[in-house]
């Protein structure tokens, strides 16, 4: 296992065109796992057919024509798993499919499951059911309703309706703005054929990064997808996402709806992106303002003056852009804002003690040592840091996170400002 301190290291490795492996070697857990990342500008001209994609594709193939068949093929692959999700980070939207499988080493057939699952994922990305030009008409609209379904349902979450809609309200005539599940009535446009188009586009033209993190040997991951990726490709740039300032006039958006529970979320520009050099300091000044439960936010807001049901934070380094969203009673608002407001000065005047500190660097301490506890968290981190043009390792960036000190986290929460208020409230408000 390759690691460094505690926590296991990621080998970057240039597969083919525009084709990036993010390798962990790692005996830890029994299941091998694999994630194969496609990357596209997020748009309202491409969001609903990239987001179909995933889904339609998991629906068949040419060797396993439907569901039933793959299931089947996983079943004897030791149940192995095979799964997909359409998400964004920053204003890219990733078209992410997912495979997980035993170890060989657990069963007595070499190379069965090892073997198996990359053919499985070729089947799957690279021999899709197609005929006449076009994806299977039955799956194909299958998975738009399942798509709008899933979209409805975002919306009827009203605490993530209420983060999507300061979002919308916030970044309107941005590309931060366009779901990354797409909007039902591009979907409903969609077919088989145009649908099978965006395919070819993001097959062919799209970035890649692959993670590998399990028990197979470098080269042998390496050969398996060079194998797979190894044709010509025409790879498109991926332009980065486009910070802007705070207007000058706060917006403000209030809606009533059906609800019992009042939805407060403040949208706030914060210049430092992931990339930056004072990315360590502003990732201590969320901590300390509202990102765990020594922050200022659940120690006021919630628990001292009980203004708020819940109260979170919410960062997107790779856009920059900051939401403290909460619950709260209709009559609470302006109190509840007012108090977030005023422990974000309270930062500003320096009014962080050493307790508040050490308790975060102990946080940060927990925080990084259970990164090593899911492969899913060892990617997360590591694909923020590829997004943002970073090569560090965890320790190395855990190192710059312990020496932050007060003026730093006070210099970035004066660099944050408030852009965007709103208010979901119960039609007796």
């Amino acid at each position: 296992m390759k690691r460094s301190g505690c926590i296991m290291l990621a080998e970057r490795i240039a597969i083919g065109d525009g084709v990036t492996l993010c390798y962990i070697h790692t005996e830890k857990f029994k299941t091998n796992h694999m994630s194969i990342n496609f990357i596209d500008e997020l748009s309202e001209e491409r969001a609903s057919e990239n987001a179909l994609i995933p889904a339609v594709l998991m629906r068949g193939s040419e060797t396993y024509p439907s569901m039933a068949l793959l299931n089947r093929r996983l079943d004897y692959l030791y149940d192995g798993g095979v799964g997909s999700r359409v998400y964004k980070k920053g204003e890219r939207q990733i078209m992410a499919f997912q495979f997980s499988f035993l170890d060989d080493s657990f069963v007595e057939e070499t190379s069965l499951l090892f073997d198996g699952m990359f053919e499985m994922a070729e089947e799957i990305l690279f021999h899709p059911l197609v005929k006449d030009g076009a994806f299977d008409a039955d799956f194909t609209e299958s998975e738009k309703q399942n798509q709008i379904d899933a979209i409805r349902s975002k919306r009827n979450n009203k605490n993530s309706y209420a983060v999507l809609r300061c979002r919308e309200a916030m970044c309107e005539g941005e590309a931060y703005a366009v779901s990354e599940l797409g909007s039902e009535e591009k979907i409903r446009r969609c077919d088989g054929a145009l649908l099978y188009q965006r395919y070819r586009e993001m097959i062919d033209t799209c970035p890649a990064v692959i993670f590998y993190i399990g028990h197979a040997d470098k080269q042998s991951v390496c050969d398996k997808l060079s194998a797979m990726f190894g044709g010509k490709r025409s790879v498109k740039a991926i332009p980065d996402s486009v910070y802007k300032d705070a207007p000058s006039q706060v917006k403000t958006v209030e809606e009533t709806m059906a609800v019992g529970q009042g939805k407060l979320t403040l949208g706030f520009r914060a210049p430092t992106l992931m990339g930056s050099d004072n990315a360590a300091a502003y990732s201590v000044f969320c901590d300390i303002f509202g990102n765990t439960p020594n922050g200022k936010l659940f120690m006021n807001v919630r628990e001292k003056l009980s203004l708020c049901y819940y109260c979170s934070l919410l960062s997107e380094m790779n856009k920059g852009i900051l939401f403290i969203t909460c619950g709260i009673n209709f009559a609470d608002k302006d109190k509840a804002k007012d108090e977030i407001l005023r422990q974000l000065e309270a930062i500003r005047r320096g009014e962080i003690s050493e307790e508040e500190m050490e308790a975060t660097r102990q946080a940060l301490k927990s925080g990084y040592k259970e990164l090593e506890d899911s492969p899913a968290s060892l990617e997360n981190w590591y694909f923020n840091r590829i997004l943002a043009g970073l090569d560090t390792t965890p320790e190395q960036s855990l190192e710059k996170l312990l020496a932050v000190d007060v003026n730093q986290v006070v210099e970035e929460a004066k660099k944050i400002a408030l852009d965007t208020v709103y208010f979901l409230k119960g039609e007796e408000a």
